[in-house]
């Protein structure tokens, strides 16, 4: 079980990455391009409680 959990906390991490760096190029692009009407000013990412894998 604790390989499974490792390897769940591992992949998070690598979404979360993922997920902010679409953001952050996203939100360049927008800004050279000063459309600052559609420019999200906060990153959200929704974590995935991971408790449910506990015994």
């Amino acid at each position: 079980m604790e390989t499974a959990m490792s390897s769940l906390k591992a992949h998070s991490k690598t979404l979360y990455e993922t997920d902010y760096l679409q953001w952050l190029e996203t939100t360049v692009e927008k800004l050279q391009n000063q459309d600052y009407a559609n420019v999200e000013w906060e990153f959200h990412f929704q974590v995935i409680p991971l408790h449910f894998l506990s015994p």
